[in-house]
């Protein structure tokens, strides 16, 4: 009985097991340090870091795609995901690095005839696409040619969230022409 107890394998899930961080901070701090390392292209973060982390144990079946293996058109940067980060960073105090994400998507709200419009207040403001793509290398700006756009579906939801970002933003920072984005944003939606 006790080798059969010893040979069982642990049924507790793998991040149960994980060590747990000492405090708060120092387990903010690790997620700080991966969102810094996150690919980025046109100044959003990719959604899926280079390192894929693997689909299971199911053999061919789940073999997952590398990020960007097909392209830069595969190379995601979620609307939805990087107003996130841009709340995150706003919220640990890290304003300038959600800036560089917020003013990203700046060009991509603001287009008068395909040229990027770089004020607020804006009456014909663009919503955003899903997602956008590009790699690394890639030194466009978001909202003109030559940035591709794996999936130009308009989503509420995630424009939605993009206005949240632009709000926490204006107030943490003390900047009202980022409140006039979310605005706008709102109104468009």
């Amino acid at each position: 009985a006790i080798a059969e107890a010893v040979a069982a394998p642990d049924p507790t899930p793998p991040l149960a097991r994980a060590p747990m961080c000492e405090s708060k901070e120092v387990c903010l701090t690790l997620v700080d340090g991966m969102l810094d390392l996150m690919p980025r292209s046109v100044g959003l973060l990719r959604e899926r870091a280079d390192k894929p982390l693997g689909g299971g144990s199911c053999g061919a079946l789940c073999e997952m795609h590398e990020p960007c293996s097909r392209g830069a058109a595969t190379c995601r940067h979620g609307a939805y995901d990087n107003a996130i980060v841009a709340i995150y960073y706003t919220k640990r105090g890290r304003l300038s690095m959600a800036k560089k994400i917020l003013d990203s998507l700046l060009s991509a709200l603001y287009r008068q005839g395909g040229a990027a419009a770089t004020y607020a207040g804006a009456v014909n403001v663009s919503l955003l696409a899903s997602s956008y793509g590009g790699t690394s290398s890639d030194t466009g700006t978001l909202g003109t040619e030559g940035v591709p756009t794996p999936d130009a579906s308009v989503d509420t939801g995630s424009n939605a969230w993009v206005a949240l970002a632009f709000a926490h933003y204006a107030a943490a920072a003390q900047a009202p022409c980022y409140a006039l984005v979310a605005r706008d944003i709102l109104r468009a939606i």
